[in-house]
């Protein structure tokens, strides 16, 4: 019986009937299935690569999953990680929803081979709130038809992935609260350098991508000392880095015990959300937290305030200040943006003029709030509503991004950056939206699709794949990708015709850079 343990685990896989095929891990084997009848593709859904989060483990790192006897079935993706307030986009495959959701998906073509194939990760967005990694749009399919290995993850959401508390960080061995979700990632990764080659993935060749929140914990991993040989190649898609659903101005990332930048510190926005619960004695509320079900936690808040948390371990300090001192992971990364990012959250703008927009920008910029204000008005030749939006997309997406691009080329790090300006059809009023790259990046166009969009999706998953490859995006039959550097700033413009440009933004984009640095810089004094 032992020997045939060890030539299973030797083998990697074995098939079971028709559709089915079987995996060995050191973890115990995992039953996945084809794709499609010719076999070419397969997928393994919902793979625990932590436990539960239930009760005593809320609110703590996640613990590594135990060994399992027998045979784990993954043919179903797993639960989605409790959340409130969906978009109708997430309800559709959030119908199972629970704290045994750290779950990773695999798609690959590479089982038969002694070839370890590049391996791709992808981080969905969502706000650090809603969201999963298996809906579809985010399918690997195609991309393990193109020789990657593509895994998604799922990681803690909203107040169960991201509140921090004095009391919390009190019973932390490193003092510390927050970022619960980032710590899941971050074991999603070790997961895949212990078990990917058993996919036919390369653990010495991972990349990590993900876009919004996913290109925000693609840049805090980044820019973290924890993820030290994890990772090897980033792709940072509109990387959401400062504001908030809820306020135009208020800063995405803080820091844990210190308030700054005009707004409280980690630790006080989750005193702040224990307070609205009603607890008489704060030090009883974790223990009775603890004992009740996630629905009787989200059922409380409507929209949990989740925020990136500088705590000197997970994080030294902001990405962008990060990037900025070169001291982020030395790897060659994509980073971009979309043209029309603002559109998507076109109902945030609550401003009716001028003085307006300044008292909603002062908490932050301080003296520096009336010339942003007044800068936009005066280039923009547009209704008050679209001068907030374009403010949206600019400091939210657009010069994070910028910013990240710049600190990685200037500590001699291959980075290049895009700028997404299609337009999908029917959508022409979103213009080049909040991620309306997703579907093309992963392939996933319906059967409506026009020529036009499947060649931008060619194009896109070329680069991507090509990239993964072997750090440069560029490769036969694709338009020229130049470097980005700190001189010419060169980007490549993705649309029907790809063209090359300079400098995104930049009138727009350096006063607002310059006064967001130093508020950054400020806070950390």
């Amino acid at each position: 019986m032992r020997s045939f343990f060890s030539c299973l685990f030797i083998c990697s896989f074995i098939l079971n009937g028709q559709d089915k095929i079987q995996v060995s891990t050191t973890k115990g084997i995992i039953e996945g299935h084809w794709t499609a009848r010719e076999k070419t593709v397969a997928v393994f859904k919902g793979i625990p690569y932590a436990k539960s989060t239930v009760g005593l483990q809320r609110w703590k790192p996640p613990v590594q999953v135990s060994d399992w006897d027998g045979v784990f079935d993954a043919s179903v993706f797993g639960p989605s990680c409790p959340q409130k307030n969906a978009s109708q986009f997430w309800k559709e495959s959030n119908a199972l929803m629970n704290e045994d959701c750290l779950r990773l998906n695999i798609w690959t073509n590479n089982l038969n081979s002694n070839e370890k194939k590049p391996v791709m990760v992808y981080i969905h967005g969502g706000g650090l709130n809603t969201g999963n990694s298996h809906v579809y749009t985010q399918n690997g399919t195609a991309f393990a038809k193109q020789d990657v290995v593509l895994v998604t993850i799922n990681y803690r959401l909203g107040v169960l992935g991201y509140l921090a508390h004095p009391l919390l960080s009190k019973e932390s061995a490193n003092a510390i609260s927050g970022n619960y979700g980032f710590l899941d990632q971050l074991m999603a990764l070790q997961w895949i350098q212990d078990h990917i080659a058993q996919f036919g993935g390369d653990p010495d060749n991972v990349t990590l991508f993900g876009e919004s929140a996913g290109g925000t914990s693609v840049a805090v991993l980044a820019a973290s000392p924890l993820s030290e040989g994890l990772i090897h190649k980033a792709i940072i898609q509109s990387p959401w880095m400062y504001g908030y659903i809820t306020s135009m101005g208020e800063p995405n990332v803080v820091y844990l015990n210190k308030d700054g930048m005009g707004y409280p510190s980690s630790e006080n926005y989750g005193v702040e959300w224990i307070n609205k619960q009603g607890f008489k004695n704060p030090k009883k509320a974790f223990e009775m937290l603890r004992m009740v079900s996630f629905d009787s936690i989200l059922i409380q808040d409507d929209y949990y305030k989740t925020k990136v948390t500088i705590d000197g371990y997970v994080l030294d300090s902001h990405p962008e200040l990060i990037f900025m001192e070169g001291k982020q992971n030395d790897i060659p990364m994509i980073i971009g943006s979309n043209k029309d990012e603002g559109t998507f959250f076109h109902y945030v703008p609550g401003f009716e003029d001028l003085s307006g927009f300044i008292n909603e920008l002062k908490p932050f910029f301080n003296e520096d709030a009336e010339a942003i204000a007044t800068h936009y008005f005066e280039t923009l030749s547009s209704t008050v509503k679209d001068i907030g939006i374009a403010f949206i997309g600019d400091s939210w997406f657009i010069e994070p991004a910028n910013q990240l691009a710049y600190g990685n080329a200037k500590n001699n790090n291959p980075t290049y950056q895009y700028q997404f300006s299609f337009v999908s059809p029917g959508y022409e009023w979103l213009g080049a939206t909040h991620a309306a790259e997703i579907i093309y990046v992963f392939g996933n166009l319906n059967t409506k699709a026009t020529q036009d969009q499947l060649a931008v999706s060619n194009k896109m998953i070329q680069y991507w794949v090509q990239f993964a490859k072997t750090g440069n995006p560029n490769n036969k039959g694709l338009p020229l990708w130049p470097e980005y550097n700190i001189e010419t700033q060169s980007f490549l413009d993705i649309n029907v015709e790809t063209k090359t440009s300079q400098r995104l933004k930049g009138s727009f984009l350096n006063a607002l850079k310059k006064a967001k640095v130093k508020s950054y810089h400020k806070a950390s004094l």
